[in-house]
């Protein structure tokens, strides 16, 4: 593919890091189809930001991700500004000063913190949680069901109503987490993964406002902590507690870490792709039937939705050598940003990516990463989703969007504040006919 014409470093540099672009997503698409279409990775400048390059291309994705000696996690994770940076550093070094979670960490670290709870997610464990899944989509199918009126129509946003709290009911039942404590939860993670977004911010340009979480989540993990060494039960909070690295105690800075990673990461990038997948499939009412007769193609369906909204935009990497990326030659000290959502829509790896197929096969989507550095509750999130769509068509005939959705101001972790759908349940009928 022939190049396009060179890219304003600072403009696009600053849409980039813009987290109201992701939340136009005929836009943010557009502008990263013509960063695909440069063929490398493209250095960008944007205003109050440390320089990047952005990598766009699905090989090239892979390739960082899959070189963690050559493309380190440590120094610079995710785009934050100047500002944010300052708040994060706290004039060290180290990223970590404020969070050491497992996306922060190198080898041999990533693989030891990792251990410590990669049992609960693994294949075998997932399938233990098949039955509460199963009852809990019972349960928010009945919420759903208590909007419909006798003639089974009702309307509910789908976003803020079911799949917001869907996932955090989850995350929260393997952790061990009061259901009293949901709207805290709720209100914590949304701060620390969307500090730009005017609805769970003060402080949209963002200084150490994109921190302000950190204080309280400290404090509420700490005392889980204690109460955990104290008395053990038989859940993921008492594992972490109770976690050891080389035989000592996980320490307060990667033991509260560790607690917040499960808790945002553990929710928003599912609760994305429930409710993005929900819009997908209330615009395409051919696709919402052609699932309730081929229900053998939820699997694929539910791929699909995760390769479609691709919760996670982007993380970031620095080169510990000179190296060649794509071609592009990048000097030890340089960050990448990886666009998971460019990649996910690459023409080179994706026919026809424009298009929401519930049937697409092969999907080589990496929404949940790639490497060392794979998302440890893929399985789990794969799971959730399949078994609530299950659960959903064999009571819902219908869908249709009864106005635009909202998008989480985000360049980071991304997802659905709205959703609003009418929906039919299976039986009902409006003067003899479906919605």
């Amino acid at each position: 593919m022939s190049a396009e014409a060179p890219i304003d470093p600072v403009a696009t540099g600053n849409a980039l890091v813009a987290a109201r672009s992701f939340a136009d997503l005929p836009a943010v698409h557009t502008l990263l189809a013509r960063l695909r279409n440069q063929g490398r990775p493209v250095w960008v400048t944007p205003d109050g930001y440390r320089p990047f390059w952005a990598v766009t291309r699905h090989a090239q994705v892979v390739a960082a991700s899959s070189d963690n000696a050559t493309f380190i996690s440590s120094r610079r994770l995710n785009l934050m500004s100047r500002l944010q940076e300052a708040a994060a550093f706290k004039g060290g070094e180290r990223y970590g000063a404020v969070l050491r979670t497992l996306v922060h960490m190198d080898e041999p670290d990533h693989r030891d913190y990792r251990a410590v709870a990669q049992p609960w997610f693994n294949a075998l464990a997932v399938r233990q949680q098949m039955g509460s899944l199963k009852e809990l989509s019972e349960e928010f199918m009945g919420q759903l069901a208590a909007r419909a009126g006798a003639d089974g129509v009702g309307e509910i946003d789908f976003a803020a109503e079911i799949a917001t709290w869907f996932p955090l009911r989850v995350i929260m039942s393997i952790l061990g987490i009061p259901l009293s404590d949901l709207p805290l939860m709720h209100r914590l993670t949304k701060t620390l993964s969307a500090p730009q977004d005017p609805d769970f911010s003060v402080d949209t340009a963002a200084g150490a406002s994109m921190f302000d979480s950190i204080p309280e989540f400290t404090d509420y993990f700490l005392a889980v902590i204690a109460d955990r060494r104290r008395a053990p039960r038989n859940d993921l909070a008492t594992v972490i507690a109770n976690g050891t690295i080389g035989g000592a105690p996980l320490g307060e800075l990667e033991a509260v870490s560790y607690f917040i990673t499960m808790a945002v990461a553990g929710h928003d990038t599912t609760a994305a792709a429930m409710a993005g997948g929900c819009q997908a499939l209330a615009e395409r009412p051919e696709a919402w039937a052609r699932l309730k007769r081929e229900p053998e193609l939820l699997k694929s369906a539910a791929e699909e939705m995760i390769r479609w909204v691709t919760p996670i935009k982007h993380f970031m990497r620095t080169a510990t050598r000179n190296c060649e990326l794509g071609g592009q030659a990048i000097r030890a000290g340089e960050a990448i940003a990886m666009f998971y959502l460019a990649a996910n829509f690459d023409e080179e790896v994706f026919d026809a990516p424009q298009e929401f197929r519930i049937d697409r096969s092969p999907n080589r989507q990496i929404a949940f990463g790639f490497g060392p550095h794979v998302c440890m509750g893929m399985v789990l999130s794969r799971l959730e989703l399949t078994t609530w769509y299950a659960e959903m068509l064999s009571r819902v005939e219908s869908l249709a969007m009864t106005g635009p959705a909202r998008i989480l101001e985000s360049n980071f972790l991304g997802g659905y504040k709205s959703v609003p759908i009418r929906f039919r349940l299976a039986g009902g009928q409006v003067n003899g006919s479906s919605i």
